[in-house]
């Protein structure tokens, strides 16, 4: 469970492109978000600051990668498609630039003379701390276009060493963004106690869907042979 706020300041056009955003994360994977705002940032009996994603009006796009604790802010543009907000919020619950992945030099081709300098790092190899699924992913919502922050957009930035063609980067989740992101997270329903209750929809690390009863015995298995949660507890959760 992600917990978020809403800067008090954030204008309706960002709000709408993250809720829309939220949507096809919860809709496409198992990862679920919880809309703290106006709550407390604190723990009130053992006073440690709540991890927490904070959508604020910025005049670029960027987040962190993964959690760092406490307060955490992705930064929206002014009028952004709603896969910006898809991308940034990918780099939040964990997910690195697919161009970026440890293995890209078996299948693309990067001309950074032709990145403007201040930017050479979105495109900064990872060797370690990446987890990759399948091979590279030139749909994936977290793939650049071939001629991101070009200085002669007529020259790419990318090409595919097996043709030297281009693409354009995904603008929704692709099946190896959504496999990631399954088989990570799981889909608890936002409580108040501590029972540990999972969303009907259950996605595997493939992408399929739980049965009903594997989805009870997973359940069962989280909360000490228990399929059935208590009658009480679950929280309102309004993106």
């Amino acid at each position: 469970m992600v917990r978020f706020v809403y800067a008090p300041d954030l204008t309706t056009d960002r709000r709408n492109i993250i809720r829309q955003a939220l949507i096809h994360w919860e809709a496409n994977t198992n990862v679920r978000f919880y809309n703290a705002t106006g709550e407390p940032t604190v723990d009130p009996t053992y006073g440690f600051a709540y991890p927490y994603i904070e959508f604020v009006n910025s005049t670029v796009n960027s987040s962190h990668v993964g959690r760092i604790g406490g307060r955490q802010v992705i930064n929206l543009a002014f009028f952004q498609p709603t896969s910006a907000a898809i991308h940034e919020i990918g780099h939040a619950i964990g997910l690195r630039h697919e161009q970026s992945r440890y293995d890209r030099d078996n299948s693309i081709n990067i001309n950074l003379a032709n990145v403007v300098d201040s930017l050479e790092h979105n495109f900064n190899k990872y060797t370690s701390n990446y987890y990759a699924v399948g091979s590279i992913d030139y749909n994936s919502v977290m793939m650049y276009d071939s001629d991101a922050f070009a200085i002669n957009p007529a020259i790419p930035v990318m090409t595919k060493k097996l043709d030297g063609s281009t693409w354009t980067g995904g603008d929704i989740l692709s099946d190896s963004d959504r496999r990631w992101a399954n088989s990570i997270y799981r889909p608890y329903v936002a409580r108040s106690d501590t029972y540990a209750e999972l969303a009907p929809v259950v996605y595997k690390s493939d992408n399929t869907v739980m049965t009903a009863s594997e989805r009870l015995a997973y359940q069962a298995y989280l909360n000490n042979g228990n399929s059935t949660p208590p009658n009480c507890c679950r929280l309102p959760n309004d993106f």
